[in-house]
């Protein structure tokens, strides 16, 4: 897949719907610096055979427009063979971040510690249910 047929991809209302997930699970600002301004959803890692949207909440991080092109910048972003993983027994905390870029590494043990804490927003720490656009856009009207 090339870099025009991913962005068609993130067009998708399966990626808007779970984009707005995180970013309310975030609190709706950057992990990192805390910015609300120009959100973005970021994959520590790519699954090759999943879309965007079916990868596991855990991999996505709510950014800042700032530093998610500063993180594919500085950092090239795994890509995991889902069959492969498998394979093997789920991941300890330790191997999870094993995985991630140093700068990945350190906004997730930040976000963990946070979670942990009781720190970030309400919604974080509630059941997320999925509504699908065409319900939620019916709602609003």
């Amino acid at each position: 897949m090339n870099k025009e047929e991913y962005k068609e991809l993130l067009k998708s209302p399966k990626w808007l719907d779970k984009r707005d997930l995180i970013k309310k699970r975030d609190g709706n600002k950057c992990v990192n610096c805390g910015s609300k301004k120009q959100l973005e959803v970021h994959h520590t890692y790519y699954l090759i055979d999943k879309m965007p949207w079916e990868v596991p909440n855990e991999c996505l991080i709510t950014l800042c427009r700032v530093c998610h092109r500063k993180e594919h910048k500085d950092n090239i972003i795994p890509i995991k063979n889902k069959t492969f993983e498998k394979e093997f027994p789920k991941k300890t905390c330790e191997d999870k971040y094993s995985q991630l870029s140093k700068k990945d590494k350190k906004i997730q043990l930040k976000y963990d510690l946070l979670k942990k804490e009781k720190k970030l927003p309400k919604s974080t720490y509630e059941q997320l249910v999925y509504v699908p656009l065409k319900k939620r856009k019916s709602k609003n009207k």
